[in-house]
Formats: structure tokens, sequence, C-alpha cells
């Protein structure tokens, strides 16, 4: 199973992209998507649950995105982190958690199509898949070298 989160102070931007998300065919047997409204929220959360993809919006009040990617890349290296912002200024901050993508929520939430969310979502999804696979080779390896 494939756990995306969406951490975004804005219900209406959630559930948009949640929408988007769910016209995707993931190839996976299983995508669960949950919706977070704020930093804060997140962390409490990810205490207790895990993603594998987290889209996160930028600006948020209190703690946000870049803050609490920050946070989450302390107890996870490996999660894929996609930022959505409204200003491109914010791009360059992202490398510090070592995110894997920005989009402009203009490029997501525009009135033209979500080719290019669609294109970052299916990229997000093969590094996944290829972090899997070097964990359960290494798992095998590690297992066949104790025999």
């Amino acid at each position: 199973m494939i756990k995306i989160a969406i951490v975004d102070d804005e219900k209406i931007l959630r559930k948009k992209l949640t929408s988007m998300l769910l016209t995707f065919d993931f190839s996976q047997k299983d995508t669960a998507i949950s919706e977070i409204s704020s930093g804060e929220e997140f962390i409490e959360y990810y205490a207790n649950n895990s993603a594998d993809i987290i889209f996160f919006n930028i600006e948020m009040d209190e703690i946000n995105g870049l803050k609490t990617a920050a946070e989450i890349r302390e107890v996870d290296k490996d999660v894929i982190i996609i930022f959505l912002t409204n200003f491109k200024d914010f791009v360059f901050s992202g490398y510090e958690v070592k995110a894997f993508r920005h989009l402009l929520k203009t490029q997501v939430f525009g009135d033209g199509d979500n080719n290019e969310l669609k294109e970052i979502t299916e990229k997000a999804l093969t590094e996944y898949q290829q972090q899997h696979k070097t964990i359960t080779l290494s798992t095998r390896t590690n297992s066949l070298k104790s025999l």
C-alpha cells in the first residue's frame, strides 16, 4: 500500500489535490490518502502513522511546511517530500530537507491540465518503488549472509 499525506491549511486545496490524485492510476493494490490541516497536526499524526509521499504546503500558520518537513526528515530519511507553494522564492529552501520536488500551486490548481502533478507523482512513485526494492534486496542479502 502506498500512503500519501497532504498537509495544507487550505481545506479546499487539500480536497482538490486528493481528487486529482485519485484520478491517477498508481498501479498499486491500495492507495491511502490522508489530509492534514497543519504542521502541528501532521507531527502528531506522524508519531503514530507513516507516509510514503508527503505533499507539504510551505506557507502555513505556526509551523510552516519547511519546518515540519525538517522535523519529519530527522526521523525518516526516505520519505518523499513534495512542496506546494505560491512563491518561487521558496524553491531553494526545500533542498535543506532533501525535497523530492517543488510544485507551484498555479501549476497544480491553475486552469490548465494536471500533467505536471501527474508526472511528478509518477516519478515519486518510481522513487518509492526503487527504495523498497533496495530495502528488500538488502534485507534478503543480510538474511543470506546469516545462513
